[in-house]
């Protein structure tokens, strides 16, 4: 049986070639070929029924042969493994940089040539169906055609009703459209990477709310709702396109997904430019000023967080007239032993929001909830990257000398509450210690 390695390296001097595996992205815009991805809720039965398929084709090849590129477990490993690259790097997913975006877009459209491929004509014109989750479920908790547990796009590893919707506050995916620097909005470039506005919020906090297997990066794609759900990330992004302008810290770097590769730069342009379009009302979008989210206060600290630990600076007063204020986290690393929050409070000195107290009082200095998805050792999830909040969430309020900040990190538990039998054995346990995993916090203005 031939190794992962051994065939990514067939792959590389073309020896193997395929519609879908050699020059894919070039081969569609000679076609003039532009696609079109729907809402899954939107697809009639037999585009639901004909995507299922497609997968089932794709799982069957992996039952046959795990390494065979064309398999459904080689893809998801591109995602979830550790691999070397024909150039000689090693890695896996990106994350934690401004690569990220450009990453899963790639990613992305070669998985659905490799879909469209698969068994043509019933398969040639299908595209990856987004899921929209700012809407409510169309079923208990997912889209109705991931609940069939008839079929191909089922997975048993989601969490159920008792965990809690599935959905994310549209408000605040109009703040991440209408943040108009790309970094802030994407992350910065390595080798001083930074986490995104998208990948902090949503991103990280709704693979772990989706289930166990989406919830761990050596997993995630084992899940088919894995594409759905990047397809609207990727529609997010689209979104922001329409509205902002964007220049790549390093433009020129390389991302790979075997057997492709394509610099940062040739996927930042506009999905038309790379033969897909969504089907979605933009129209929306930009329209009037957004006021700030804020924070998804439902997810404040609660009296059963575990593994807690404070960091507070002082807040003074701007040093230049209208300037921009952010929090700067430096040096943020994420876990190997599972997800945790970072929980932003702005408040009076002599605040503690670590003491009792009623929590709407707590949750009155709160500005933001940001997540660090879990992290495994060698993963694309960059150690030492930077985070920043803006410090304008604090809705409104002035930020005089005096007032304090404080930066709360709390493990985030790795089963729904319905199934805890005890918070400490299934978080603590398993963190022993969050104490080292943000160096220190700055404040900086732009």
């Amino acid at each position: 049986m031939l190794s992962r390695r051994s065939v990514l390296s067939v792959l590389t001097c073309g020896s193997l070639t395929g519609p879908w595996l050699f020059n894919a992205f070039h081969s569609r815009a000679v076609a003039g070929e532009t696609r079109t991805r729907k809402n899954i809720d939107q697809l009639t039965p037999q585009e639901v029924a004909d995507y299922g398929y497609a997968i089932s084709i794709l799982r069957k090849r992996s039952e046959v042969n795990p390494n065979d590129p064309a398999g459904y477990d080689y893809q998801a490993a591109l995602h979830n493994a550790d691999r070397t690259h024909p150039d000689g790097t090693v890695g896996s997913c990106e994350h934690g940089s401004e690569e990220f975006l450009p990453w899963h877009r790639i990613h992305l459209l070669l998985f659905e040539d490799l879909l469209r491929a698969s068994d043509p004509p019933r398969t040639s014109n299908i595209t990856l169906p987004y899921w929209n989750w700012q809407e409510n479920a169309s079923g208990k908790r997912f889209p109705k055609a991931f609940e069939d547990t008839a079929s191909p796009l089922f997975h048993a590893g989601r969490w159920g009703v008792d965990a809690g919707p599935a959905q994310w506050d549209p408000a605040d995916i109009a703040v991440a459209i209408n943040e108009d620097d790309w970094n802030l909005f994407a992350g910065d470039a390595k080798p001083a990477p930074s986490y995104g506005y998208l990948e902090l919020h949503a991103h990280n906090t709704m693979h772990g709310t989706i289930g166990p297997t989406m919830g761990d990066p050596g997993t995630a794609a084992e899940d088919p709702i894995f594409w759905s759900f990047h397809s609207f990330i990727d529609l997010t992004w689209a979104r922001w396109q329409r509205l902002n302008s964007q220049t790549a810290q390093n433009g020129a770097a390389t991302v790979w997904v075997e057997p492709e590769s394509r610099t940062v730069n040739q996927m930042i342009v506009a999905t038309m430019d790379l033969g897909y379009l969504y089907e979605f009302d933009f129209a929306a979008d930009g329209e009037a000023e957004i006021q700030m989210a804020g924070t998804r206060t439902t997810n404040a600290l609660s009296p059963d967080r575990v593994g807690l630990r404070a960091m507070t600076t002082s807040v003074a007063a701007p040093t230049k007239e209208g300037a921009r204020r952010l929090l700067k986290l430096v040096g943020v690393s994420p876990s190997l032993e599972a997800s945790y929050e970072i929980l932003v409070y702005v408040h009076p000195a002599g605040f503690d929001p670590l003491a009792g107290g009623p929590s709407s009082e707590r949750d009155g200095f709160l500005i933001d909830r940001l997540v660090i998805w879990k992290g495994r050792a060698g993963h694309g999830h960059h150690g030492g990257a930077s985070v920043y909040v803006d410090l304008s969430k604090a809705n409104g309020r002035d930020l005089l000398d005096g007032w304090q900040l404080t930066v709360v990190t709390s493990a985030l538990p790795l089963v729904p509450p319905a199934e805890r039998v005890n918070l400490q054995d299934s978080v603590n346990d398993r963190l022993a210690s969050i104490s080292n995993l943000i160096q220190r916090l700055e404040i900086e203005e732009r």
